[in-house]
């Protein structure tokens, strides 16, 4: 919504309207030939700053308010050079000063077409009284004479009679025809330099004035283009004004002369071509001239504002390129007050609920764990009083409950020598400090795999050898001796291969004999593996497959290791129920599912479980490689895999899909 007020309800109008009364009334006592008082001036120009301000605050903006405000003040005016200069003058000055900062851009426009409308009264009267006055000096001249021509005819009527006397008459006849001849002559020379006045005002003012015809070319030009564009007033008369116009201009200039043509005020702002073949932007203030009711042409005012324009073009540019920089950074940016509140932000975090609006005005330090409050607040005060940058780490909590971790560079907006806001440049580091910490996991883990194994087959090599040692060898101790060494190296071996084939797989290798695969064939093979070490924890291995399931296309024993693997971990993390495999198809794809009733899965660890090294909770033997490979494996089959859980307690179900085919398995 616009926030513009009505000038006459502004704080400063009656100090200013004292002001201008009394200052135009200075200005007018030595041209004025007004027969009043000065009381009785001043309160006519009160009357005149009212109608002024009337006019600026009428919507739309009335012209005739303003004209009449001129016309009042030629009134009061002898016209002659800097009358107008001192009171209209005065009058823009002032009230310009007036207009408060957050009302400019709206009255400011108004401001110059109430100038320009009192000055166009103004000349409009003054014209008229001078006018008026040769008229009045015209009638008496008229009247006096016919007054002499009577009296001559009576003096020859009666000549013989009053000859003495018509002498005296016509003696003092031609006394007054010589006084007013050279008060008719007095006249003539003050309309001469009142004419000389107001063509020194057009060709002296600042801007070009300019006429247009009907057919839209330059009829009249004053003296300053000279000075502004380069050219001579005659080098451009009788030209099509369209002739110095920017050709990507012209159609909007054309739309403005249309408007000027059916007898609308305009205002525009476009490029016109200089002398040189340079283009310097120009406003111009145009207005229809009439004949009765007919538009006869069209008179204007050009101001020069290229060095106005090209700046506000390069500030706009600026603070695009900025604001594109900014919004299309991949890190956080924000600028904080002195309390910490938020008065800038270029984007929310990916996902978030909230948006940049919401967040504005806010205290940064409410979205962070409380731990970081305190060091976050320290660390904008220090940018306050130090005016030198600093580096934080903080960590949040996001709508959905993921811990996210940021490091932010805070740095001094200044103004000046003052620092008057924060910028903050936050960098989301969560990845980064998920993978030091897989790495600080992967380092433990391995280490605790590979040296477990080691430290047997090192035990169970030292007992051989000390068994090696004594005469007497007992065959049966040395027979576990020699299993146990050879199950730890088994397992070492198992965690390298691992390893090794994850590493494989993620690289894109692995997979060679691609075939039509059976769902039913897989999962009953799978499931008669599996069955013994389900039966030593009494639990039951059950199925539930489609009997008009499609072909996967995929390679056999990679598939039989996914499926393997999930109903492995299934029977690890269950202690009692039914584990059952499913398959049945979706569209284009077969899905295979595992469900146990065993602990489940919190809901922040259902993407994580299937990163390498990843163990939501260590109690069995393994690297943390199994379902990472299981994971690589399905993607290489074009598949998705993924886990669904109600959390602690409630059991888990892990799916993977893979690419059903119309082609048959070989017999």
């Amino acid at each position: 919504m616009s926030n513009e007020t009505d000038p006459r309800d502004w704080p400063e109008l009656q100090t200013l309207r004292q002001v201008l009364v009394e200052d135009w009334y200075r200005a007018l006592r030595p041209t004025s030939y007004v027969p009043a008082s000065a009381a009785e001036v001043r309160a006519k120009l009160a009357q005149l700053v009212d109608l002024a301000l009337s006019a600026m605050s009428a919507t739309p903006f009335s012209p005739e308010l303003a004209q009449q405000v001129g016309s009042g003040l030629a009134e009061l005016h002898y016209v002659r050079a800097g009358a107008l200069g001192r009171t209209v003058g005065l009058f823009g000055s002032r009230l310009l000063e007036t207009i408060p900062p957050d009302q400019r851009n709206h009255y400011q426009p108004k401001l110059v077409q109430l100038l320009e409308e009192m000055t166009t009264g103004y000349y409009r009267r003054a014209c008229q009284i001078v006018l008026e006055e040769q008229e009045a000096i015209r009638e008496a001249l008229v009247t006096e004479l016919r007054s002499a021509e009577n009296a001559l005819r009576q003096a020859h009527e009666h000549l013989e009679a009053r000859v003495e006397q018509r002498t005296l008459e016509l003696a003092e006849v031609n006394e007054r025809l010589r006084a007013e001849i050279a008060h008719r002559e007095q006249a003539t020379l003050a309309l001469k330099q009142r004419e000389e006045q107001y063509r020194y005002l057009v060709e002296n003012i600042s801007d070009v004035i300019y006429s247009v015809g009907t057919d839209g070319t330059l009829v009249y030009v004053s003296p300053t283009v000279t000075e502004v564009l380069g050219y001579e007033p005659d080098a451009v008369l009788n030209r099509p004004f369209l002739d110095f116009v920017h050709i990507d201009d012209q159609e909007q200039v054309m739309q403005g002369y249309a408007k000027l043509m059916s007898g609308v005020v305009q205002s525009n702002e476009y490029r016109v071509r200089t002398k040189g073949g340079t283009y310097c932007w120009m406003r111009t203030s145009s207005r229809p001239v009439f004949q009765g009711d007919r538009v006869t042409g069209t008179t204007g005012l050009l101001i020069d504002i290229h060095e106005q324009k090209v700046a506000e073009i390069a500030l706009r540019e600026s603070e695009e390129r900025w604001r594109s920089l900014v919004e299309n950074a991949p890190d956080l940016i924000m600028t904080l007050n002195r309390e910490g509140r938020i008065t800038f932000l270029n984007r929310v975090q990916e996902g978030a609920e909230n948006s940049v609006e919401s967040l504005l005005g806010t205290e940064v330090t409410q979205y962070l764990l409380p731990e970081y409050v305190e060091p976050a607040r320290l660390a904008i005060q220090s940018v306050f009083d130090t005016g030198e940058r600093t580096l934080v780490e903080a960590a949040l909590r996001s709508s959905s409950g993921a811990l996210h971790w940021y490091s932010a560079q805070l740095g001094p907006v200044r103004r000046g020598e003052r620092t008057v806001a924060v910028m903050v440049v936050a960098r989301d580091v969560t990845e980064r400090r998920r993978i030091a910490e897989m790495k600080d996991n992967l380092i433990r883990d391995v280490s605790h795999e590979l040296r477990t194994p080691l430290a047997k087959a090192q035990m169970s090599l030292e007992l051989l050898l000390e068994l090696l040692d004594k005469e007497y060898i007992s065959r049966e101790r040395a027979s576990r001796a020699g299993q146990m060494a050879f199950r730890s190296t088994e397992r070492l071996l198992r965690t390298v291969e691992g390893i090794l084939d994850l590493s494989a797989l993620e690289a894109g290798e692995g997979l060679y004999a691609i075939e039509a695969i059976r769902p039913e064939e897989l999962v009953d093979e799978v499931v008669r593996d599996m069955q013994p070490l389900a039966t030593t924890k009494d639990l039951v291995l059950a199925t539930s497959v489609a009997s008009d399931l499609p072909p996967v296309w995929g390679e056999w024993d990679k598939l039989r290791r996914v499926l393997t693997n999930l109903v492995d971990n299934a029977i690890k993390f269950t202690d009692e129920g039914d584990i059952v495999i499913t398959a049945q198809a979706r569209g284009e794809v077969v899905e295979f599912a595992v469900r146990d009733p065993g602990q489940g899965i919190l809901p922040e660890n259902l993407d994580r479980i299937f990163e390498r090294f990843y163990q939501e909770k260590i109690r069995f033997q393994g690297a943390g490689v199994g379902l990472a490979i299981c994971k690589a494996i399905v993607e290489a089959h074009h598949g998705r895999i993924w886990a669904e859980s109600a959390g602690r307690g409630c059991g888990a179900t892990l799916r993977f899909t893979v690419p059903a085919t119309s082609e048959e398995p070989e017999p």
